[in-house]
């Protein structure tokens, strides 16, 4: 982000020292008139993306939004499409960096839940819906977490870092792991139920 705001700011005078990226291009679409840009239009997108593994805590977290930011006035040709949920790649990084820096979380869930209402593929679908367990998790909400992950995530294989039992067991649904594990033949699981439930009855 500092070598963008550089050289935006050697070809504008009259601006004030230490201003932002987002300062820097705040009304000054003619910045990226003609296709114009400042940096490596490859370079940015893949810091964005690797942004997503930013701790909340980290303060790189703020240059990486204003880096998604200035992807969104780049032209249409230099704004790459990425992967569900993130074919608008720049908007999309913005909400979910903005939900990880904990800036308006509820218009980000809002639209990811967006992203998989509206998308037709099935498995894409499903990766829509692990993007929003992820995001829901990170704020203690597990019964929505629960509620979306029964149904796009339920049946899929824990190969891919994901585990439906798992989150059952965080959420402390036993009926929901009961269920999943008499359907999947998991004795281990359905007896972690068993005992989970027990766990829970008030004591006399």
């Amino acid at each position: 982000m500092r070598h963008a705001a550089k050289e935006i700011g050697q070809k504008l005078t009259g601006v004030p020292p230490g201003e932002t990226l987002r300062e820097l291009i705040a009304d000054r679409d003619w910045l990226f008139e003609d296709g114009n840009y400042h940096i490596d239009v490859s370079h940015l997108s893949s810091v964005v993306r690797f942004a997503r593994f930013l701790d909340s805590e980290s303060p790189e977290l703020a240059w990486a939004i204003e880096l998604a930011e200035y992807g969104t006035h780049l032209d249409s040709q230099f704004q790459y499409p990425g992967d569900p949920p993130f074919e608008e790649f720049y908007p999309a990084h913005i909400h979910y960096l903005n939900f990880l820096a904990g800036n308006d979380r509820d218009r980000s869930l809002a639209y990811f839940r967006n992203q998989i209402d509206a998308e037709t593929d099935e498995q894409d679908r499903a990766i829509a819906a692990y993007v929003l367990v992820d995001l829901l998790g990170r704020i203690g909400n597990t019964d929505e977490a629960l509620q979306v992950a029964e149904k796009h995530l339920k049946h899929l294989d824990e190969g891919s870092g994901f585990s439906f039992p798992d989150l059952c067991r965080r959420a402390q649904r036993w009926d929901t792991l009961q269920a999943i594990a008499r359907e999947r033949g998991d004795l281990v699981s359905f007896a972690a139920a068993l005992i989970g439930q027990g766990s829970d009855r008030p004591t006399t």
